[in-house]
Formats: C-alpha cells, sequence, structure tokens
C-alpha cells in the first residue's frame, strides 16, 4: 500500500496547505516533502528486481465503457518517482525567502504537480495516464503566471499550453480509438493479452498521435517554442520543475507506450526521429551559442539533452535505452541546480544579461566552485551521472547510424563551448562594479539546496548500478 499512501498522502496535504497559518505554512511544506521523500525510498528499499509491476492496485472507474484506475510501478516509473519526490523539497527550499503573496496557493500548486507527476508516472491506464499527464500543465501554469518573474508571462502560459494540450489531443484520439476497437484502456491488459494486438496499420496511425504529445513535452523540434519562453518568464522553482521534472514526461511516454504498445510502428519511424532529433539538438546547441539570457542559454541546453535521450530511445539497441533513461535522470539533477543557481544571481541582481556581469570568482569563491562543478556536469565531464548516459548513447548511436553518430560528436563540441563560455563571462574578467557592491556569496540554506544535487550526480557516476541493475527493458526487447 506504500503507493496508495504516497498519492494519498500529497493529494491531502495539497488540499491542507491552503488552510495552513502563513507563519507555518513554509515549515509544513517542507517537512511533508521531506516525508513524501521518505515514502518514495520505502517504495525503492521494498522492490523487487526480479518481479515486474508491484504496488500495483486496480479498480473499475467507468467499467462501461472498459476504464479502470490502475497504479503499480516497475523498474522505468520507480526512479522517475524518487528524483520528483527528491526534487520537490528542494523547489520549496529554493522559495524560501522570494515567495511572498498567496503562499497558500503557491505550495497548493507545487503539491498538486508532484502528485499529478507521480500519478502520471504510476498510471497503468491510458486514460488516467492522459489525465494526469494534462493536469499537471494547471499548475504548473499557475506558478508562471502568478509568480513569474517579468511582463511576458501570460504569452508564456499561452505558448505552454497552445503547444503542450494541443499536441496531447492527438493521443486523447488514439486512446479512444483503442477504447472503442478494443474495450480497454488498461495497459496490463493490451501488452499482456495474446488477444489484444494492433495491426501495422493501427500501430503507424496510433503511433503518430502518441508522438505528439510526447515531442510536446521532450520538446522536439519545432514543438519546442514554448520551452524558453516558459523558461525566462517562470520563477526560479517553476524552472526547476519545468527542467527536472515536467520534461521526463516525453521520454518516459516514448519508453512507457510508443516503444512496447507500438514496436513496429517504432521501428518504421526510427529514421524519422534521428533526423527530427539531430535537427532539434544541433538547432538548439547553436542557439544557445549565441544566447545573452542565461535562462535561456539553459532551457535550449535543455532540449538538446532530452533529444540526445529520444536518439538512444529510439536506437533500437539496450546501450541506448539505458543511455537514454540515464541522460534524463542526470539531466534532471543537474538542470534543477544550473536554474537555481542562475536564480541566485537573478535574485541578487535582477538583471538575466549575460553581459553584465564578470569577476564574480573574486567576490563568490563557493558560487563560483558549485557553479563550476555544475556547467561541467552540463557538458558531461566525467564526475557525473551526464557522462555514462552519453557514453551509453554513443554506443547506441554507434550501432545504429553512423553519421547521425558524427553529427551528435559535432553538437558536444558545440555544447562544450556554450558552457564554458557562459562560466567565463559570469566569472572571469573585470568585475562589474555596481554588482560587486551588493554580491554576497553564498548562504548556508542555498548550499543546502545546490550540495545534495551534485553528491547524488556524483554518486550515481562512481555506481550507476544502483540504477541499471534494476532497470528491466523486457516488456520492450
Amino acid at each position: 500500500m506504500l503507493l496508495n499512501i504516497l498519492l494519498l498522502a500529497i493529494f491531502f496535504s495539497s488540499l491542507l496547505v491552503y488552510f495552513i497559518s502563513p507563519n507555518q505554512i513554509k515549515k509544513f511544506s517542507l517537512t511533508m516533502s521531506i516525508f513524501f521523500f521518505l515514502l518514495s525510498l520505502s517504495i525503492f528499499f521494498n522492490f523487487d528486481t526480479l518481479v515486474g509491476f508491484q504496488y500495483v492496485t486496480s479498480f473499475k472507474f467507468m467499467p462501461f465503457f472498459g476504464i479502470t484506475f490502475t497504479i503499480g510501478v516497475d523498474s522505468l516509473s520507480l526512479f522517475f518517482i524518487i528524483l520528483t519526490s527528491f526534487i520537490i523539497p528542494l523547489t520549496i527550499l529554493s522559495t524560501w525567502n522570494s515567495i511572498r503573496i498567496k503562499t497558500n496557493i503557491f505550495y497548493m500548486c507545487i503539491f498538486f504537480v508532484e502528485f499529478f507527476l507521480i500519478l502520471a508516472f504510476s498510471s497503468l491506464d491510458l486514460f488516467f495516464f492522459f489525465f494526469s499527464f494534462e493536469s499537471v500543465l494547471i499548475p504548473v501554469m499557475f506558478i508562471i503566471g502568478i509568480w513569474g518573474q517579468r511582463t511576458r508571462k501570460i504569452r508564456a502560459i499561452f505558448y505552454f499550453f497552445f503547444y503542450t494540450f494541443v499536441g496531447s489531443i492527438f493521443m486523447l484520439v488514439s486512446i479512444l480509438y483503442i477504447n472503442i476497437f478494443f474495450g480497454t484502456t488498461n495497459y496490463l491488459d493490451i501488452i499482456y493479452s495474446p488477444n489484444l494486438f494492433f495491426s501495422k496499420k493501427e500501430q503507424l496511425l496510433l503511433w503518430l498521435g502518441f508522438f505528439f504529445s510526447f515531442a510536446a513535452k521532450i520538446p522536439m523540434y519545432p514543438f519546442h517554442i514554448w520551452l524558453p519562453e516558459a523558461h525566462v518568464e517562470a520563477p526560479t522553482s517553476g524552472s526547476m520543475i519545468l527542467a527536472g521534472l515536467l520534461l521526463k514526461l516525453g521520454g518516459y511516454g516514448f519508453i512507457r507506450f510508443s516503444l512496447s504498445l507500438f514496436p513496429y510502428a517504432s521501428f518504421y519511424y526510427s529514421s524519422f526521429i534521428y533526423t527530427l532529433a539531430i535537427i532539434s539538438i544541433i538547432y538548439s546547441s547553436c542557439i544557445a551559442l549565441i544566447q545573452t539570457d542565461f535562462k535561456k542559454l539553459i532551457a535550449y541546453s535543455s532540449i538538446a539533452h532530452m533529444n540526445m535521450s529520444v536518439l538512444g530511445i529510439f536506437s533500437n539497441n539496450l546501450y541506448g535505452l539505458y543511455g537514454a533513461y540515464l541522460i534524463m535522470l542526470a539531466h534532471g539533477i543537474i538542470s534543477v541546480g544550473l536554474f537555481f543557481l542562475v536564480g541566485c544571481i537573478y535574485e541578487r541582481y535582477h538583471e538575466r544579461s549575460i553581459e553584465y556581469y564578470g569577476g564574480l570568482t573574486s567576490v563568490s569563491p563557493i558560487f563560483s566552485f558549485f557553479f563550476f562543478l555544475f556547467i561541467t556536469s552540463n557538458f558531461a565531464f566525467p564526475y557525473s551521472l551526464n557522462f555514462l548516459g552519453e557514453v551509453f548513447i554513443i554506443l547506441g548511436v554507434y550501432k545504429t547510424d553512423f553519421l547521425v553518430l558524427l553529427l551528435l560528436i559535432f553538437s558536444s563540441v558545440v555544447t562544450v563551448a556554450y558552457n564554458i563560455y557562459f562560466y567565463e563571462k559570469l566569472f572571469f574578467g573585470t568585475l562589474n562594479t555596481k554588482f560587486g557592491k551588493i554580491f554576497m556569496d553564498m548562504t548556508k540554506r542555498e548550499i543546502f539546496i545546490i550540495a545534495p544535487l551534485f553528491i547524488l550526480s556524483f554518486i550515481l557516476f562512481l555506481k550507476p548500478m544502483i540504477i541499471i541493475s534494476y532497470l528491466n527493458f523486457l516488456c520492450i526487447y
């Protein structure tokens, strides 16, 4: 019952937080989020690697329409649930001094984000996956719209909603087709029943319906427009949630549903996916190289990393699939740290243009040290989980398409270039005296947020079998 307890505890806490006194709400929210993280760790420590889906709960929700409420955890969803519950307490800590208006509603939105994400990662019914997949947009829209930092936040919300929701309409049509012609939306019934299978023509059409939805969440070119806008306008906590958690829904959906339900179509469209993914990687890397807004730079970097995971997912071998999973987890850790660090700069200076900075090393040695660790981890230096993920991706792509491998290596060179350029502009050169007078080094609270992120990435780099030994892709290959 651990999964049920976790979901119910988050749901009722998201309602209860509205009635908590403003003087106590931060402590209450942080305490509860840590409790949720401990519950997710209990799921991990009680997880049996020899068994498939565990903690399964299923009951008929709308039996006349073949819809069941079914949740469960397997190795694919396990680490995304843990990542979600790990990032949320750090997100709450990051807002300790910055959220001053409508605090009850803010923390309610944070807990609803956590609830719908964990529900999405554990849903084993296509209808409820779609419900939670889309419902998570609502609290994120509120976070951007109410606590956003600039005047274009309404435009960012429109982009965010339009691209992600409209793409999901195609997935809804595919789910309705499956429900009408197969009489169920239960994922377990579909993959395990010998009497339920999709013809090649059905796979090709249904795969496209799911593709548009997941491609918008990754996001892939040309569905990427919403992400830089959303990151620039979102508060630091919103960017941490977007990059660290929300983008993982697309990659998770590709593995969970596209590969396992439509294997023929996934292989058939693999060349198309490779073309689109490599365009997205090179395009976003080159755009990042010329950015002057550092939140946009990290946003475009996120697009490149997530599309690299797409290459691994559709590489049609286990090397690529392991690499894709590790890249998604690594990105969920490193990008959260980067957005938090640039959020620290913005809270002190209220300026996002890189050209205004320089020489911060002289006034903030601790800050520059942590920034160096994360900026090098972002281009896969060999002490981060990113490095292992990219090695697996390269092996997977090498076995599939050598030309794509060459293009991927080229994009990696560009990635190193814009990351080093970004760090050099911020921390070396002449100190801007206007900013230097008001800048202070990292506080204990900020160190407490950023240190666990790097430590986790470093431990998983040293001990990747913590993850790999749990992963089981037998349902796909």
